[in-house]
């Protein structure tokens, strides 16, 4: 409920569009330790990421499917939940930290509009 935000920026409510700016990926990449965060990095440059919920603590995630976490850590050995001083709790960190609102992401002009940085995906229906 987007009316229960109680921060100092209107722009940051549930539903908004969060994104790594391109021209910080580089460097931002080259400081993260762990393999996952540098794709997250990508990710989050190329399609951004929607800000969904409140954690109802002083804390962020990142929402996943059910099972993920276990794919997760075989494919990465180690916890997708990292822990406080984790390579890759620290690189989540840095990643949130890089994140800057996509101030003009609206119905008419999904994901800020301008040319796509990616392909768009097929339509889920027919």
């Amino acid at each position: 409920d987007a009316s229960l935000y109680n921060g100092s920026n209107p722009l940051l409510t549930p539903g908004s569009l969060l994104a790594v700016p391109l021209a910080a990926l580089p460097a931002l990449q080259q400081s993260l330790a762990t393999e996952p965060a540098k794709a997250l990095a990508w990710t989050l440059a190329n399609y951004g990421g929607l800000l969904c919920d409140d954690t109802y603590a002083d804390r962020a995630t990142f929402n996943a499917e059910h099972g993920f976490g276990a794919a997760f850590a075989a494919a990465w050995g180690f916890p997708f939940e990292a822990a406080a001083g984790d390579s890759f709790f620290e690189d989540v960190l840095l990643l949130f930290r890089a994140l800057h609102i996509v101030s003009s992401n609206a119905e008419g002009s999904p994901g800020g509009g301008g040319q796509p940085l990616q392909p768009l995906p097929p339509p889920f229906c027919a």
